[in-house]
């Protein structure tokens, strides 16, 4: 079973990365493309381990993660 024609196969990190770094892209505005990445990369290599079994959420977790923790660091400039 190969899955709906939507969906790509989350095969390694690299293809959740790009998937993430896209939704990102798309759902968060004014935050620089290299800060974007950073946070990309960082989120989906802590959820992304040897240890990990299951990847179907791991876009979905990875992009909570990334919103946090832009939020967290718009929060610390603030302060």
């Amino acid at each position: 079973m190969d899955g709906l024609p939507s969906q790509e196969r989350l095969t390694s990190p690299d293809t959740v990365r790009a998937r993430v770094l896209k939704d990102a892209q798309r759902s968060l505005d004014g935050v620089a493309p290299a800060d974007l990445e950073r946070c990309v990369q960082a989120a989906v290599s802590n959820l992304w381990t040897e240890q990990t079994r299951v990847t179907t959420f791991i876009p979905v977790l990875a992009l909570r993660d990334v919103r946090e923790m832009l939020e967290a660091r718009r929060v610390s400039a603030v302060v």
